[in-house]
Formats: C-alpha cells, structure tokens, sequence
C-alpha cells in the first residue's frame, strides 16, 4: 500500500484513540490488533479502545485500504459513500470530536501549523 494510505490510517487510529479516551474513558479498553486483510498496510499503531471503537477503526480502515480514488477527496466530497449506516454517523461524530480537540491541543502546544494539514486533509 502506499504511504498516503498508511498516513491516513494513522491518523483515523489516532482520532479515534482520542474519541475514546474522551467519550468512553471508563469502558474496558483493548488492543487494535489489525486483521490479515490490512497487513499489506505496514506498521500500524495498537491504539487501546473499546469494543465499539475497535470495530470502527478495523471497518474505517478497510475502507481506506479499498479506495478506488487517487487523489481520495474528503469524505464529505465523495461521491462513492462507502461508509455504510451507523459507520458513517460513527466516523463523522468521531471526526468532529476529535478533530476540535486536535487543533486546540495542537495551537497549546506549538503544533498548529502541522496539525492543520492533517485535519484539513479529512474535512
């Protein structure tokens, strides 16, 4: 898989790392352990989540592993919506959530600059 794909996973594990944390801080959290048909993307963070929050990362995932576009446009854009039902308000509600709380960590810290071009990539 390409770099671009692997940097987009990434950062989908990283947001709804952070959604989880934030919204169900105390459910029983477990390791991502990606399944076979996303071992073509490389090293992949083992983000702790819940059960509802591993599902989505593993279907969010395939679903980028699955693309068909090149350049892949914002979801909002697509004219595809791969993203079936309760996934897609899933990964929207997760998106909003977790993309505010970047961008105030990010301008906190230092990191605005960098941190806008992650976020401006998804919306």
């Amino acid at each position: 898989m390409s770099e671009k794909v692997d940097m987009d996973v990434k950062v989908l594990s990283l947001f709804i790392q952070i959604y989880c944390e934030k919204k169900h801080g105390s459910a029983e959290k477990f390791h991502w352990e990606p399944s076979e048909k996303l071992q073509d993307l490389g090293v992949l963070p083992r983000p702790l989540l819940c059960k509802d929050c591993l599902g989505l990362i593993e279907y969010s995932a395939n679903r980028r592993r699955l693309c068909p576009l090149d350049p892949k446009p914002t979801c909002r854009n697509c004219e595809i919506h791969c993203y079936q039902g309760d996934y897609r308000d899933m990964i929207r509600e997760v998106m909003r959530f977790s993309g505010k709380y970047f961008l105030v960590y990010a301008f906190r810290h230092g990191l605005f600059k960098e941190s806008w071009e992650i976020i401006t990539h998804f919306i």
